[in-house]
């Protein structure tokens, strides 16, 4: 298919990514499953999952892959 069209997320849209982004983080150690925690990492590394960066659909869905 068609490659996903990459988003340019503006300034609030990335503050608040940040704002929920670090709020989850706090969370998972009691809440996410042991799946997610493993893979977690991978998803920073490979989608530029982190709290000043909004991943793109398109590098996650090839990672899911």
């Amino acid at each position: 298919g068609d490659l996903i069209p990459k988003v340019e997320f503006t300034e609030e849209e990335i503050k608040t990514w940040g704002t929920v982004f670090q709020e989850l983080n706090k969370l998972y150690p009691t809440h996410a499953c042991r799946e997610y925690l493993k893979n977690l990492p991978l998803l920073s590394k490979y989608c530029g999952y982190r709290e000043d960066n909004i991943p793109q659909l398109e590098d996650v869905s090839n990672f899911l892959k």
